[in-house]
């Protein structure tokens, strides 16, 4: 975020500016919002801008008092500037629709797309939906597991490949197909792996 510090006078001035932390989310770590520069020239009827940068590196809220003071300021009111800046750190948050955790009380520890029975040389289809339910852009990418020299399962999107990292918005959805084509009467399963970053 850029601040516009203005100097209406036909004076030039010098602003000092500052930061101190007053919460952080990991009180053992240096607070993740910082400024630059710490300092500025002014000339008359001019204005220069101070960047302030929110950079968390843990999850929490971060709060800091901004405070900029005009050197050899003798008005009370434009002296000083002081506001609260504030941010929250999160992580990206994608969430798989279209899964189940269980079935006929044997638990499965990751989620897992239950296929009916079906004949051989026949084709079920379902649904994966990928939900980036966080409040800022997630990236992630996936790819099928182990081989299948039966060519049993297939995972497809479209316009999206396997391996290559893809980007969502908040709030954003994307969908797969995962297509059964069971060439025999037994039982297959195959593993789909997710990154999220």
């Amino acid at each position: 975020v850029r601040h516009a510090a203005t100097n209406p006078t036909k004076v030039p001035c010098s602003v000092a500016y500052s930061l101190k932390a007053r919460q952080t989310g990991d009180a053992s770590s240096e607070s993740p919002i910082t400024l630059s520069p710490s300092e500025a020239y002014i000339p008359a009827h001019e204005h220069r801008y101070v960047t302030l940068t929110f950079n968390p590196k843990s999850i929490g809220t971060f709060l800091s008092t901004f405070e900029a003071v005009v050197d050899k300021g003798i008005d009370g009111v434009t002296r000083c500037f002081t506001c609260d800046v504030r941010g929250e750190g999160t992580l990206p948050h994608i969430v798989v629709e279209g899964t189940k955790l269980s079935s006929g009380g044997a638990p499965f520890t990751l989620p897992t797309v239950l296929f009916p029975r079906i004949l051989p040389c026949r084709v079920a289809q379902k649904s994966i939906v990928m939900k980036n339910t966080g409040m800022i852009p997630a990236k992630f990418r996936f790819e099928m597991m182990q081989e299948d020299e039966e060519d049993t399962f297939h995972l497809s999107s479209a316009g999206l490949s396997e391996g290559k990292w893809i980007e969502m918005k908040p709030k954003q959805s994307v969908g797969f197909t995962v297509e059964f084509a069971p060439k025999e009467a037994k039982n297959f399963s195959r593993n789909i792996k997710f990154e999220v970053q």
